[in-house]
């Protein structure tokens, strides 16, 4: 019998994939020039991770057919998961212009712009299919997403109100207006509005892991660490569940037997809450805590690891009999405001490792940083430009040591003393925050190293914050040496900057 492309795509939807591919392979051995079926082989090669095999047939396809839509497509896709973002975002820009009416080909174009970080450019597109689909709420959700994105909190909002009017059952809308509302200090909203996507999609997972973080920074404990719980579930970042065999630990007293905590997230929280082996060590077995490279020695000589095995990540692992993740620590420890952990200083400092600082000290010597890791989610909000520390350079007595590592644009007139190339590691920098006087910075794992060590801090944090700074607050719960400045409003470091150099100029 001669082979077809209907016996080759019933193959296929049978998940006979070895005997589809032969049929497509025979039609085009009698055909080599059949488009469909080189792009239908295509997709069928992507879909089992053989992308470039993929590539070059869909490739072959359009050599043949150059105006072919649905391939060009196809090879957007392809091209997205070779990570050939440029090339995909080019593939599906002439795939929409060819099908101006296909609602999906622009979608496609609008969703690899926001995977290429051009939110901006996605939410011009994503408005473009709202428009010519006014009914249909989920173009407007797309909308709102693309323009959060982009940091048009008020134009997502907008665009949210109208996808939840045309669908008050679209769970997805409700999770993402709720974020909105949340980066507007909306909390009670935000909490209410994911409350809608669970009731709608009880198992959302967003919305649980972003109302727990919504609640956590109310100071609303108890609900929060259960919902925050979920991102053990999330597809995506550096939350994803390890998928280890062995069971997790939910608190319950291990005594002969080994558990394996692991870090799950950033370096400072990492720092935050290793607070807690103590608490676990108490309840029996052995302990082996798994950190970040840069972490090790400085962790490895804490009073909070005395008897824990520390090893660094992405190392062997040795053998465990229970895990669990570090962040789930507080909820396993019933957490309130009134029963955080303390023990500070629980990191201390080699003074061995102190680098050299310039030799005459002039009064005070404070260090400072001003930005983030960039490719933090949410670091177009904490991080501050350098120029918006020029206002400190009037400060007398006071002498400055960068402890930046980002690349990040510096301070013009601020004079500073750049310790980041001796900061190879997080030892290093603990011994340069035990010489300061003081440590201003933004909301990175520096803060945390400072506050785990007793140090005094200046947090500089925007308008609204991480959930691990809770909300109104001028000091932390967690650290007691850490003195919180905030914005006024969203995105004005200029006046906080102003309240920072009154404050030094008093403090002198």
């Amino acid at each position: 019998m001669k082979p077809t492309i209907a016996t080759a795509r019933r193959l296929e939807q049978a998940g006979r994939h070895v005997e589809a591919e032969a049929t497509y392979a025979a039609i085009l051995r009698d055909d080599p020039g059949e488009v469909s079926v080189l792009n239908l082989l295509g997709l069928l090669q992507h879909r089992q991770g053989r992308h470039h095999e993929a590539a070059g047939l869909i490739a072959h396809a359009l050599s043949l057919q150059p105006n072919d839509a649905q391939a060009l497509g196809n090879l957007g896709a392809v091209q997205m998961a070779l990570g050939d973002k440029a090339e995909a975002i080019a593939s599906f820009r002439r795939a929409a212009e060819l099908a101006p009416d296909h609602a999906p080909a622009w979608r496609n174009l609008a969703l690899a712009l926001l995977e290429n970080r051009e939110p901006a450019e996605a939410a011009r597109v994503f408005d473009q299919i709202a428009q010519a689909n006014p009914g249909k709420a989920e173009a407007w959700n797309d909308l709102g997403a693309a323009r959060h994105r982009a940091g048009d909190t008020a134009g997502a909002a907008a665009a949210l109100r109208e996808a939840v009017r045309l669908d008050p059952r679209l769970a997805g809308a409700w999770c993402n207006l709720g974020a909105v509302q949340n980066d507007q200090a909306q909390d009670e909203a935000a909490i209410a509005s994911f409350g809608r996507a669970i009731s709608i999609e009880p198992s959302h997972i967003d919305a649980h892991v972003f109302r727990g973080a919504s609640l956590l920074r109310q100071g609303r404990f108890a609900e929060g660490w259960q919902d925050y719980d979920w991102r053990l579930k999330q597809r995506r970042g550096p939350r994803v569940d390890r998928g280890f065999n062995q069971p997790r630990w939910q608190g319950e007293d291990f005594a002969g037997r080994r558990l394996l905590i692991h870090a799950e997230q950033g370096l400072g929280d990492t720092i935050q809450f290793m607070r807690y082996l103590p608490m676990v060590k108490a309840r029996g077995g052995a302990v082996i805590f798994e950190v970040q490279a840069p972490l090790h020695r400085l962790i490895s000589r804490s009073p909070a690891t005395q008897g824990v095995e520390a090893v660094v990540e992405g190392e062997a692992l040795p053998a465990f009999d229970l895990y669990c993740p570090l962040l789930s620590l507080p909820r396993i420890f019933a957490t309130g405001l009134s029963s955080i952990p303390g023990g500070i200083p629980y990191l201390t400092a080699n003074a061995a490792l102190l680098p050299p600082l310039p030799a005459n000290r002039k009064g005070r010597r404070w260090a400072i940083t001003w930005a983030g890791n960039p490719r933090h989610p949410a670091d177009r909000l904490r991080s501050l430009p350098g120029s918006a520390l020029d206002g400190l350079a009037g400060l007398r007595d006071v002498e400055f040591v960068s402890l930046q590592m980002a690349p990040a644009a510096r301070p013009e007139k601020l004079p500073l003393f750049d310790a980041a190339p001796y900061l190879t590691d997080f030892a290093v920098t603990a011994a340069v925050l035990a010489d300061a006087d003081l440590l201003i910075t933004v909301d990175t794992a520096v803060a945390h190293l400072a506050g785990a060590m007793g140090r005094p801090t200046w947090l500089l944090l925007p308008y609204v914050a991480d959930w691990r700074w809770l909300t109104g607050r001028r000091d932390s719960p967690w650290y007691p040496s850490l003195r919180i400045f905030r914005q006024p409003q969203s995105g004005d470091w200029a006046s906080l900057v102003d309240r920072i150099a009154d404050e030094a100029a008093r403090s002198g």
